[in-house]
């Protein structure tokens, strides 16, 4: 029988707890370890050594919780939380709680709610605005904005992480990707003005982000979004684009960072209209690139190619995007279903560009077609569009329906959607329903998105009128 471990005295020294604690975790006991530090915290207490006191019951939460007892690493950390007098042990033990509070939400343990999550958040944010432990309860609670459709909440959170801090480069780049979804967004109503200035302030945003003293690896980071927004069409600049792909490749980075600019480099090549050179690339770097890459590459020719005015252009640049995806037909093979199912899409689309109706048409027919089920909106929108372009309205009607379903009513994307769907009805000989959806949608958002989708509507309209 193992023989029982001496309590330490209160004379003892400092450590006495942490080696009777160590003893215990070495014998695979972390419920031991956890007592042997709260009885320690407990003597220190009462001895007037509160901030002792702290650090034994941080360290007790964090044995708990690396042994995965969220619920009592909680509770211990509380303890901590409660005393002011902890000393520095308090915000760690703040953040050690939220954690906690976190895993037990994920496994559904009884305890807690997200409210007290989201309090012990702020709770620690109020007491520690800038404690370096606050970086992480800033980037979560930022990722619960955003959840809950508040995306201006959440990049305020990203914005007070303080450079140097682990989350930092993160929140960058979060919110980089949030400005490129919001210019993407009011490109949808196609107001020059109003987009000129989005694109401004994004560039802006992110030259700041530039300007700070990042790593090498984070400065490449924030580089190529800056790459990827300059290839916006109708707003970006990518012969800007090109020229910072090229300076990427020549700098120390990771060989993912070096292939992600390679490929974007092909997207910019493309849009200044250097179609050869493209089309040499793209065969390159379809081969060795990741599915995650491919996919960016493939969604940015489709819209660059959706884009253009030219019919032209537009069958060069399908055919760059066909190039590309027959070149990574291996790794896109290995996607996840929805990764698959865009991957269709854009092949689909690729058929379209260059003006190959009828191939598209038959690959809509075939079994490995794209599963509308398996898209997220944005892609629903360009199968919608797919389907319109092969005269399938009906088809068409069902995706805008399904699209409507799984956005925000009275956004940018629902009202465009509905506007889809109006066209699609009326394409289908089914004006009156048509007029319906229009009605509706004007009764509840009067401006109907503004801009030229607001002039799309009342054009649709007068063409339904006569009739």
């Amino acid at each position: 029988m193992a023989r029982e471990i001496d309590h330490p005295s209160p004379h003892s020294e400092p450590d006495a707890w942490d080696i009777l604690a160590d003893g215990a975790v070495g014998l695979g006991d972390p419920a031991r370890a956890a007592r042997l530090l709260e009885l320690g915290a407990d003597r220190a207490r009462d001895g007037g050594r509160r901030d002792e006191a702290g650090r034994l019951r941080l360290r007790a939460g964090a044995i708990v919780f690396q042994a995965g007892d969220y619920p009592e690493a909680n509770a211990i950390c509380g303890r901590v939380w409660d005393d002011s007098k902890s000393g520095p042990s308090r915000p760690k033990a703040g953040m050690l709680r939220v954690l906690a509070r976190g895993r037990m939400i994920a496994a559904r343990s009884a305890g807690t709610t997200r409210a007290g999550y989201l309090a012990a958040m702020n709770d620690l944010l109020r007491d520690y605005p800038n404690d370096p432990s606050t970086g992480e309860a800033r980037w979560l609670l930022g990722a619960n904005e955003l959840a809950a459709g508040r995306p201006a909440a959440a990049m305020a959170h990203w914005e007070a992480i303080a450079p140097g801090q682990p989350r930092w480069i993160s929140a960058r780049l979060a919110i980089a990707e949030q400005l490129q979804r919001e210019l993407d967004t009011l490109r949808i109503a196609d107001n020059p003005t109003v987009v000129a200035e989005s694109y401004k302030s994004a560039v802006s945003s992110l030259r700041k982000s530039l300007a700070r003293d990042a790593e090498e690896s984070e400065s490449l980071d924030l580089e190529l979004t800056l790459i990827r927004l300059d290839l916006t069409p109708g707003v970006g600049h990518p012969d800007h684009a090109r020229s910072l792909c090229d300076r990427v490749a020549h700098r120390a980075g990771s060989d993912a960072q070096h292939a992600r600019a390679r490929m974007l480099r092909v997207i910019a090549l493309a849009m200044i209209q250097q179609f050869a050179e493209a089309e040499r690339e793209a065969r390159v770097e379809g081969v060795r690139a990741s599915s995650d890459d491919l996919l960016l590459a493939a969604r940015l020719l489709d819209h660059s190619a959706d884009a253009t005015e030219s019919d032209v252009n537009r069958s060069r640049i399908g055919r760059i995007l066909r190039l590309l995806l027959v070149a990574g037909a291996r790794h896109l093979d290995k996607l996840p279903p929805a990764g698959q199912a865009e991957a269709r899409l854009r092949a689909i689309r690729a058929e379209i560009a260059v003006g190959d109706t009828e191939s598209a048409r038959r690959a809509f027919t075939e079994p490995n077609g794209p599963n509308a089920a398996d898209l997220d909106p944005d892609s629903l929108r360009d199968l919608a569009d797919a389907y319109f372009r092969v005269e399938a309205y009906g088809m068409a009607i069902d995706v805008e329906r399904l699209r409507i379903r799984g956005l925000k009513p009275g956004s940018p994307e629902w009202i465009e959607s509905r506007y889809g769907l109006a066209l699609a009805l009326y394409r289908d000989k089914k004006p009156r329903e048509a007029q319906r959806i229009i009605d509706a949608t004007a009764i509840l958002h009067p401006e109907l998105g503004g801009g030229s989708l607001k002039a799309r509507f009342e054009r649709l309209r007068q063409r339904i009128e006569p009739e």
